[in-house]
Parts: structure tokens; C-alpha cells; sequence
């Protein structure tokens, strides 16, 4: 395993309602990413075993612009 950022995350709501309906939303505060990320739970398919999340950027004025470069 290789430990990509470290860093704190703040829930913007309650984390357990969140993770209990599959939407968490939260902020980074990492040395690579930070402000506000959605997590959120993908309808899996049938006989699935694992749960499938997606992590999604939220609009803000941490997010890159289409023509930056990738975060390394």
C-alpha cells in the first residue's frame, strides 16, 4: 500500500445518517487535496458482494480547472 496524501476530513453533516443513506459529504484537508468531496454509493449489481463507492470533487475553489495538470 503506498499512502498517497495525509491529511484531516471534517463531515459538512451528520457522518452516520450520511454513510447510512450513501451520501457523504465532506471537506480535505490534505497536503494534495482538499475542500469539499461527495462520496456516494452506487446501486450494485445483482449477486454482488462489495459495496461500490464513487468519490466525487465538489465545486469549489479547490477544484482544478479542465486544462490543469494532473495531481501527482
Amino acid at each position: 500500500m503506498i499512502v498517497w496524501d495525509r491529511g484531516t476530513w471534517t463531515p459538512l453533516h451528520d457522518a452516520h445518517k450520511g454513510y447510512a443513506k450513501g451520501h457523504l459529504e465532506f471537506e480535505l484537508h490534505g497536503e494534495k487535496l482538499g475542500g469539499r468531496w461527495h462520496l456516494v454509493r452506487m446501486h450494485g449489481k445483482p449477486r454482488e458482494k462489495r459495496e461500490n463507492w464513487l468519490l466525487i470533487k465538489g465545486d469549489d475553489e479547490f477544484a482544478r480547472s479542465e486544462g490543469e495538470p494532473d495531481i501527482s
